[in-house]
């Protein structure tokens, strides 16, 4: 019975996890297959149940948080990026009235990302300071050593890569937004002339004047949407770092599991949370099957 329920926990942990999507991500999947069954017959396979269990914590959270990380940013540009759409669009009441209930929606969906990315940084954490106190030299430590080492590797090659497509990026971004200073300066000079000549302006006029202001105003709007969607090419290219290490991570969780599932269930249970170890008498949860 209560193998069927740590299958179950496991089962439904599964199904809440978020992937990210990295279709748009040229990921070396052959290389990184590759390395990792090199890792797991020079590492994995020497070390003892016990060991193997810690090891196959470490990745999970690492996979864990480097996918809620990637969640949190992209739900948070979503949410940005509507909250513009509203405020730009304050005379059409039909379409803010459900911009507005997919602001909430956003809004319900960031906080619970956010929560739940707080829970798992703070684990991972637990993981990281355990990993610390390993003895220097053991299997253990050199199998973490050498799966920290291989993913940092295979990221910084995905970027020495993507560097034609990333200045590509930076010139497009450089351009906008000096396109908007120059207008936005412009807009700051028409200001300034409006305040300067007052006295120009009739009593009767000063709408005119006021029509005139709001006018430049909207410039300015629509000036920052620009501003704004340049700085996020840029922010997505640190999400799509965070891409590639979750597909290294999820890889090696996938052949260390295959090595768990072949013990006992209770090498495959959770270590430690957020608030430290895990009694052994309290590891009901199991570590979740990956996504194959």
């Amino acid at each position: 019975m209560k193998k069927i329920l740590l299958y179950a926990l496991a089962t439904l942990s599964f199904i809440t996890s978020t992937v990210p999507d990295n279709d748009s991500i040229n990921v070396p999947e052959q290389r990184i297959h590759q390395a990792v069954q090199v890792f797991i017959a020079t590492h994995a396979e020497k070390l003892n149940p016990e060991e193997l269990q810690f090891l196959g914590n470490i990745i999970y959270f690492s996979y864990e948080l480097t996918t809620i990380d990637t969640h949190v940013r992209d739900t948070a540009n979503d949410l940005l990026h509507r909250a513009w759409a509203t405020r730009n669009n304050t005379l059409n009441w039909t379409d803010n009235a459900n911009n507005f209930q997919e602001l909430l929606a956003d809004l319900q969906n960031l906080h619970a990302a956010t929560v739940r990315r707080d829970s798992i940084f703070k684990t991972w954490q637990i993981g990281t300071g355990l990993t610390c106190l390993l003895k220097d030299g053991s299997p253990l430590a050199y199998a973490i050593e050498a799966f920290r080492n291989h993913t940092a590797q295979e990221v910084a090659q995905w970027a020495s890569n993507d560097q034609t497509d990333f200045n590509s990026t930076l010139a497009q971004s450089g351009t906008t937004l000096q396109e908007v200073a120059q207008l936005l300066c412009t807009v700051g000079t028409t200001y300034s002339q409006l305040e300067k000549n007052s006295s120009r302006f009739t009593h009767n006029s000063a709408v005119e004047k006021v029509i005139i202001a709001s006018q430049a105003s909207s410039q300015v709007q629509e000036q920052c949407q620009k501003a704004f969607d340049a700085a996020t090419m840029l922010a997505d290219a640190e999400i799509n770092l965070q891409v590639v290490s979750t597909e290294v991570f999820q890889v090696y969780y996938q052949a260390v599991y295959a090595l768990l599932s072949q013990l006992d269930p209770i090498y495959r249970t959770v270590l430690f949370d957020q608030n430290g170890i895990i009694p052994a008498q309290e590891r009901n949860k199991l570590l979740p099957m990956p996504n194959l």
